[in-house]
């Protein structure tokens, strides 16, 4: 916990000496009809169509080299509960 809190300190401090802006920002967006309202489950639909065609080849290259990596030691993770963890 104080490691934490040692890390966070910086911003926690300019945000306090600056009257909390992100937080004012977003309150302000928060009560505008600036952003689409969306159901969880939409708004998991219209992400995957964004990202997973522009990440495509990062995560495709992955699985590839998952299923044609060396032999693995026993007990270690095999690209089938990835592929097939997806319903």
């Amino acid at each position: 916990m104080a490691v934490l809190l040692l890390i966070a300190s910086p911003n926690l401090l300019w945000q306090w000496a600056h009257g909390f802006p992100t937080y004012v920002f977003l309150a302000t967006v928060a009560h505008s009809d600036k952003n689409i309202k969306l159901p969880p489950i939409t708004f998991l639909i219209e992400q995957m169509k964004i990202l997973l065609i522009s990440t495509s080849p990062l995560w495709i290259g992955g699985l590839a080299w998952l299923a044609s990596a060396a032999p693995r030691a026993p007990g270690a993770s095999s690209p089938s509960p990835i592929l097939f963890s997806w319903r």
